[in-house]
């Protein structure tokens, strides 16, 4: 169930002051993701659980909060297995995604008590705003928080969303790109655990000599070794910029294909930049 919150947060675009929503429109909004999210999936793929998973998807029910939220709990029919506990949702302009003739101009979207692996609950915020003359996907705003007390905050820009309807945005998914991404991360050996377990540091270190041809100053290739150095049992602040001035996405790995190895990952990046600042506690 977490795929159909995902995809409210991938057409977005992030809200401006207070875009109350309605009743109508948190029901419309949810049952056309689960239309759009379903249909998708070729008919040579269904099946009965599959078949049973969309019923229960199209029994869930939205709650409009005071504040002019949609509300879903992962409780009941249809979010037995949500790795959530709750998630809340707001959008500009989502009439036209409602009636198949446009995307949201801005999207928020708040899960609380996620659980991965281990014993620890995240809280989660993401706004997108949907920039189409630009075609950017602009990420304002992404927080994380845990109950072990690590936290990461991140903005970026996603290329060659120039799409104005979903049936634009679904043909546009092979050209988008990623721009930019500015992250700074509390770091914990849970939140290691949990986003990357099956990294260590002679594989960091093997990745950092392997790609070279990322721009990278000195400076920020001897923040990864001591980042590598302290794995697993990470704990301090990781700030990571990527910049690029083709983009990174599925059309760069695409053309990239006709070379073999280290080559086709250094033609996908060429032209990206890379600053990493560690500081351990």
């Amino acid at each position: 169930m977490i795929r159909l919150a995902a995809f409210l947060s991938l057409i977005a675009a992030p809200l401006s002051a207070d875009p109350f929503m309605t009743q109508d429109q948190c029901d419309g909004a949810w049952q056309r993701s689960v239309a759009l999210t379903f249909g998708a999936i070729p008919s040579r793929w269904t099946s009965d659980a599959l078949k049973a998973e969309r019923e229960a998807a199209e029994g869930v029910t939205s709650e409009l909060t005071a504040d002019g939220w949609c509300a879903i709990v992962a409780q009941g029919k249809g979010l037995e297995d949500a790795n959530f506990a709750r998630l809340a949702w707001r959008a500009k302009d989502i009439d036209g995604f409602i009636d198949s003739n446009g995307v949201p101009s801005r999207v928020e979207v708040q899960f609380w008590g996620v659980r991965l692996e281990q014993a620890v609950d995240y809280e989660i915020f993401v706004a997108v705003q949907h920039v189409p003359d630009e075609g950017q996907l602009v990420i304002d705003n992404l927080m994380i928080t845990s109950t072990d007390d690590a936290n990461i905050t991140a903005s970026g820009v996603i290329g060659g969303a120039f799409f104005r309807d979903i049936g634009m945005a679904g043909m546009s998914l092979g050209g988008l790109h990623l721009d930019r991404l500015s992250v700074v991360a509390d770091v914990t050996p849970d939140l290691v655990a949990d986003l990357a377990p099956d990294l260590t540091g002679p594989m960091l270190k093997k990745a950092i000599s392997q790609l070279s041809f990322i721009q990278m100053d000195q400076a920020s290739q001897r923040e990864v070794i001591h980042f590598a150095d302290d794995l697993p049992e990470l704990r301090g602040t990781l700030r990571f910029d990527f910049r690029s001035e083709r983009g990174l996405g599925m059309m760069q790995f695409g053309m990239a294909q006709s070379r073999e190895g280290a080559d086709a990952v250094a033609f996908a990046l060429s032209g990206a930049t890379v600053a990493v600042d560690w500081q351990p506690r």
